[in-house]
C-alpha cells in the first residue's frame, strides 16, 4: 500500500506541474504532456493494474479540470496504463529505449484515439488535419523530457522499493 500511495503521489506532483508550471514553458504554442510520460514509464516498471489504476486516476483529474466532454481523457489514459503495464512482463523494462518507444506510441495512441473519439461526437472533426505539426511537436517534447523523469523514477523506485 506504502508503494501504490508513493505512485499516487508521483502522478499527482507530475499533474500540478503539468497545469502549473509547464503550462509557461511552451514551444511552438504545445507543452510537454508530462502525466502521459509518467503514467507510461510506472506502467512499464509495474504491472497493468498499477498501470490502470493510475491512468483512471490521472484521466479523472483531467476530464474534471480540461475536459469539454467527461470521459475521453479517463478511457485514454486507462486504456494507456493498463496496455502498457500488460506489456511490461514480455519487455526489457529497465532499458531506456523501451521506455522511448511505449512514452512514443503512448502519445500518438492517445491523440490518434483522442481524434476518432472527437470525430463520432462530432467535436471539430476536421480539426484533424491542422493539430499534425503540434502532434509531432508533442511527442518530441514527450520523448525530450522522458530521459529525466526516467532517470528520477529509477531513483526514485530504489528508494520505494519497487522491483
Amino acid at each position: 500500500m506504502k508503494k501504490f500511495l508513493g505512485l499516487v503521489g508521483l502522478v499527482i506532483i507530475s499533474f500540478i506541474l503539468q497545469s502549473t508550471i509547464l503550462q509557461f514553458l511552451r514551444i511552438l504554442g504545445v507543452t510537454t504532456n508530462l502525466v502521459l510520460v509518467v503514467l507510461v514509464v510506472i506502467s512499464l516498471q509495474t504491472d497493468e493494474i498499477t498501470g490502470a489504476g493510475l491512468g483512471l486516476m490521472v484521466g479523472f483529474l483531467t476530464d474534471i479540470l480540461y475536459a469539454q466532454f467527461f470521459g475521453v481523457n479517463t478511457l485514454l489514459f486507462f486504456c494507456i496504463g493498463y496496455l502498457t503495464g500488460r506489456a511490461s512482463e514480455d519487455v526489457y523494462k529497465f532499458d531506456f529505449f523501451t521506455n522511448l518507444y511505449f512514452v512514443l506510441f503512448g502519445t500518438l495512441f492517445y491523440h490518434l484515439f483522442f481524434y476518432f473519439i472527437h470525430y463520432f461526437l462530432k467535436i471539430g472533426s476536421d480539426a484533424i488535419l491542422i493539430t499534425i505539426m503540434p502532434i509531432l511537436t508533442e511527442i518530441a517534447l514527450n520523448l525530450i523530457i522522458l530521459y529525466p523523469i526516467f532517470r528520477l523514477e529509477k531513483s526514485i523506485f530504489r528508494k520505494l522499493k519497487i522491483n
